[in-house]
């Protein structure tokens, strides 16, 4: 056990911004005992330090505590325990050996107000240093948010948060609830206010982002009725920089076991033209039961509706435009959605059903082990100028069928499982957009085909198995 030479508590009233954990180091002036070998250690309380801020500042910390039974170790053993009150900020442990482990603990007891209770707190370890060490207890306070999630239901959520990582707003905390008011504050009842009629309460308010909140609290999102106010806008849609007339979100993924199976995109630009009230602090609300949800702005003009993953049926979702002061458009914005692409089969793919006529893009990812054979013919011609993807790595398909995927010119990638064993004739023949194809094989199994679907001749294309990066066809066979 460590010696200590002489304790001291030292009166403080001071507060420094929190930190979990504390720093070694430092010159610092602390008293050391006259020996080269020995150092202080200053251990403060949830960020409270000897060194700066105010009395005011330092009691805010104890407005939630009664009292911290604090234990300091070093090297393992204890060297300084006491029972910390209000008067007591930061503990002083003299003499402590240069080089020793030390770190402090704490059982932290919640006054009333905090709902009583206690939780324990303890400092990060740090080696001793000449000089003045540093350490310092991150108090773990309990906090319950009630809010409007995005789903237009009411959430409750709990946890635990020192008051440097403060607490965490809910990634489906949502601005406006299911009436269509917007978000004011969080707020928390602190007392009954005498002679106010029908039971109103005085309430304490919290930012939104509830920054510099400590203690254990129950709070909840409070909403107001939006103003009636409205504005005009003018608008047009986008995708890949070209206006479209009709503003439709594509997700196609088939009734499968696994999902996403097939997935096909394409994501839309809203652009706003023009508002009479001026452009910027847009943001796109749903109305009614809509499948999308909130929308937030790539720019003070332009939102990006990306498709969505989902295999619920078609949904024509209708929306306007709101600003931070809680004023809309009157005008209604209409975007369709269109989902679920069945494909025809059980477990062989008999033929993969075709897109709407202006697909530009589609990518295939099939995820299911179920499915072990695909059809010569479940690539219809339309298909042939639009799938860019292909992934088969989630089935256990053996064979690629004779003439399979010829004529697919947008196809640029392939990704085929180990399961696979033969590549009929022609299968990948005039896949002139073919840039890469990936075997989960190895190297001698896919020299075990014989024949290659025309891939041998196709000098754009790349092939990588499991064992090797790239490899290329040398006229009999392939090599790396």
């Amino acid at each position: 056990m460590k010696k200590l030479l002489n304790l001291s508590i030292i009166l403080s009233a001071c507060l420094l911004i929190l930190s979990c954990g504390g720093g070694g180091g430092g010159g610092g002036g602390a008293v050391s005992g006259g020996s080269s070998s020995k150092s202080a250690v200053v251990i403060g309380l949830d960020g409270l330090s000897m060194r700066s801020a105010t009395r005011a500042a330092a009691t805010s910390v104890w407005d939630t505590l009664t009292s911290v039974n604090l234990t300091v170790y070093a090297d393992g053993e204890p060297v300084f325990n006491k029972v910390l009150t209000a008067s007591d900020n930061v503990a002083l442990v003299e003499d402590v050996d240069v080089g020793s482990s030390v770190y402090a603990s704490a059982i932290v007891t919640f006054n009333e107000a905090n709902g009583g209770g206690t939780a324990e707190a303890k400092s990060d370890t740090i080696e001793v240093q000449p000089g003045s060490n540093n350490l310092s207890l991150a108090i773990a306070y309990k906090y319950e948010l009630m809010y409007c999630g995005k789903d237009n239901d009411w959430h409750e959520k709990t946890g635990t948060y020192t008051y440097a990582s403060g607490i965490p707003l809910p990634a489906d905390f949502s601005e406006i609830n299911e009436y269509g008011n917007i978000f004011s504050c969080w707020s928390s009842d602190v007392s009954e206010v005498a002679d106010v009629p029908n039971g109103e309460r005085e309430r304490t308010s919290y930012p939104k982002n509830l920054v510099g909140v400590r203690g254990n609290l129950s709070l909840y999102a409070e909403y107001v009725e939006a103003p009636v106010t409205t504005f005009n806008v003018t608008y047009h849609f986008e995708r890949n920089g070209v206006t479209v007339a009709t503003p439709k979100v594509y997700t196609y993924s088939p009734f499968m076991a696994d999902t996403p199976d097939y997935a096909y995109t394409k994501d839309i630009m809203l652009v706003i033209d023009s508002c009479d009230t001026g452009l910027g602090d847009f943001y796109l609300e749903s109305i009614g039961d809509s499948v999308f949800d909130e929308y937030c702005p790539t720019s003070d003009t332009t939102f990006l509706i990306s498709a969505l993953n989902d295999t619920s049926s078609a949904t024509q979702g209708a929306y306007i435009l709101r600003k931070n002061d809680g004023s809309y458009s009157n005008q209604t914005i209409e975007i369709e959605r269109v989902c679920t692409l069945m494909f025809t089969g059980t477990n062989r793919i008999s033929s993969f059903i075709m897109p709407e006529l202006d697909a530009t893009e589609v990518r295939y990812v099939i995820d299911n082990p179920s499915i072990d054979e695909i059809s010569q013919y479940a690539v219809y011609p339309g298909l042939q100028t639009t799938m860019t993807y292909l992934e088969l790595l989630g089935t256990e398909i053996m064979e690629i069928p004779d003439n399979c995927f010829k004529d697919c010119t947008a196809l640029n990638a392939v990704l085929l499982p180990n399961y696979v064993l033969t590549i009929k004739p022609g299968a990948f023949d005039n896949c002139s957009g073919l840039v890469y194809v990936s075997y989960d094989g190895t190297l001698d199994d896919w020299n075990y085909f014989g024949t290659w679907g025309g891939l041998e001749t196709n000098s754009t294309v790349a092939i990588s198995t499991s064992d090797h990066t790239t490899i290329i066809y040398n006229g009999s066979n392939w090599s790396y």
